[in-house]
């Protein structure tokens, strides 16, 4: 035999090596735990900051619930579910108080005016609301009632089951994403 056909040979039997190592490897992978949803949590009241730098004040013990979008100017998802969002905010406005948290300034207000939210935003950066809420990932939206409980906690755009079920919890219909 020719020493290139040893030699592909031996070439074709590491790859295949390779991949089955590879291949081991990757089904051995789990995908992370979603983050615990926190409904039934106490919420604090809190302080944080609007984009005026002007310290805001957050209590929950008031009449109506308290709807909490948690965003970030640098996340898509966040960006494409604006259009959704805004028509929820503009939905509730009687029903419920409705504030926009996030934990970064930077590019905020070339966000807000790209996506028009009608509601104020506030930088939180108090590590007890973060720890509370689990303000990690973003988007997320929740209801906190009255006496400061979380009621609704939703991960994500509102897309798929999260969009049929704020639709059916607000008796209103988003636009299509």
């Amino acid at each position: 035999m020719p020493r290139s056909f040893l030699f592909v040979l031996a070439l074709l039997a590491l790859s295949l090596g390779l991949n089955i190592e590879l291949a081991w490897k990757i089904k051995r992978i789990q995908a992370p735990a979603p983050p615990p949803n926190k409904v039934g949590v106490q919420v604090r009241a809190f302080s944080a900051t609007d984009l005026d730098g002007h310290a805001r004040d957050i209590s929950f013990n008031t009449v109506r619930p308290t709807l909490i979008y948690y965003i970030d100017p640098e996340c898509h998802w966040c960006k494409e579910n604006s259009t959704s969002f805004a028509t929820l905010a503009q939905a509730i406005e009687n029903r419920a108080r409705v504030l926009i948290l996030s934990r970064r300034t930077n590019r905020m207000k070339e966000f807000l005016a790209g996506n028009h939210l009608p509601v104020p935003v506030l930088i939180v950066n108090s590590q007890m609301v973060i720890a509370d809420l689990g303000l990690t990932a973003t988007p997320q939206t929740f209801v906190i009632n009255a006496n400061g409980r979380v009621e609704h906690h939703w991960y994500g755009a509102y897309i798929g089951e999260t969009r049929a079920e704020i639709e059916k919890a607000f008796a209103v219909h988003l636009p299509d994403a």
